[in-house]
């Protein structure tokens, strides 16, 4: 009966340490094609790049627009990294200041996975 004491205390540590290890599916993936570029995770879209002549405009996916009609237009870039960027900031702000006023704090982001289209074929 203690050689199983061992191993049942075993099974619960490995229990409890799932319980803190970040599910796979929840970080979250960009998707990638010449002409759009896409962040999402298991259940969300998160935002999304489109590349329109030599610019790419970025948009917040989770929040949105001042007319409550569309995407969060955040801004127009020279290049998909810069408008990845700044989705990526976007969706890592924290919004109380669309209650309060304050303006919003940055808040640590979690790690990213880029795929490429042709990863995805």
């Amino acid at each position: 009966m203690t050689g199983d004491k061992p191993t049942r205390a075993g099974r619960l540590l490995d229990k409890a340490r799932q319980l803190f290890e970040p599910d796979p599916a929840s970080v979250p993936v960009w998707r990638e094609s010449p002409e759009v570029c896409a962040l999402a995770d298991a259940e969300r879209h998160l935002g999304h790049a489109v590349r329109v002549g030599n610019y790419w405009i970025g948009y917040d996916a989770i929040h949105v627009n001042p007319t409550s009609d569309g995407f969060r237009i955040i801004g127009t870039f020279a290049s998909v990294e810069a408008a990845k960027a700044a989705i990526e900031n976007s969706i890592a702000q924290n919004w109380t200041w669309d209650a309060t006023g304050v303006e919003p704090r940055p808040v640590k982001k979690k790690g990213l996975m880029t795929l490429s289209a042709s990863a995805l074929h």
